[in-house]
């Protein structure tokens, strides 16, 4: 929001449905995640892949320390950053 782009904050642990729920209404072209932890590994790669698969043209964009976890098979429709700097960028980009 500082940059000027227009912004939706859900907070931590929103259940896919309620993601995707979101997407279908708003129909967003980024939808970005900065993961800190993972409790449920498995539980966690199943949201991301339900979520890659209906996001439609949403570009799913991810970062944190924890992304390194599961960043081992993503989708072309998936940016990994690796570090918030080049969130920044990318943001300063648009």
């Amino acid at each position: 929001r500082k940059k000027q782009q227009p912004a939706i904050y859900l907070g931590a642990n929103v259940p896919l449905q309620d993601t995707l729920f979101l997407v279908q209404r708003k129909s967003p072209e980024f939808i970005y995640m900065h993961i800190t932890s993972i409790t449920r590994q498995k539980a966690f790669v199943k949201y991301l892949t339900g979520l890659r698969e209906k996001a439609g043209a949403s570009r799913l964009l991810l970062s944190g320390a924890s992304i390194r976890l599961i960043s081992n098979d993503m989708a072309e429709n998936t940016t990994v950053f690796p570090a918030l700097q080049e969130v920044m960028s990318f943001i300063d980009g648009l």
